[in-house]
């Protein structure tokens, strides 16, 4: 059964970017546009991996998401993509819940590598 990632990012061309490397690389992806949704959607979803932009549109920020999706029951691992490679951003990204922490720009398969650690649980 194909590993289900969930992608909230409000940058479309990163999106469409992404949904393509997952899908090349036999993975379910599911864009989540409405990130008050992103906690309940994960759930409902069965999401194996979260993949979560530090910067949002709306009153959440990356952060705040990250904080809400690991607070789910059973919640799974959260990517947490960063518009800067600072090292007070990885720490805090930890320290909200994130799995793993990736600055843009970032080459693909790095990231397909990452996504592989935490889907299959070696994170």
């Amino acid at each position: 059964m194909a590993k289900r990632v969930l992608i909230a990012d409000p940058d479309e061309s990163i999106v469409v970017s992404l949904e393509f490397l997952l899908h090349r690389a036999g993975y379910v992806v599911v864009v989540v546009e409405d990130v008050a949704e992103l906690p309940e959607r994960v759930v409902s979803e069965a999401a194996d991996v979260v993949v979560i932009a530090d910067e949002q549109r709306g009153a959440l920020d990356g952060f705040e998401l990250c904080r809400a999706v690991s607070a789910e029951r059973l919640a799974p691992p959260v990517l947490m993509l960063a518009s800067r490679a600072r090292d007070a951003d990885a720490a805090k990204a930890r320290a909200v819940g994130a799995a793993d922490f990736l600055a843009k720009p970032f080459p693909t398969r790095e990231f397909l590598e990452r996504v592989a650690r935490l889907a299959t649980g070696d994170a």
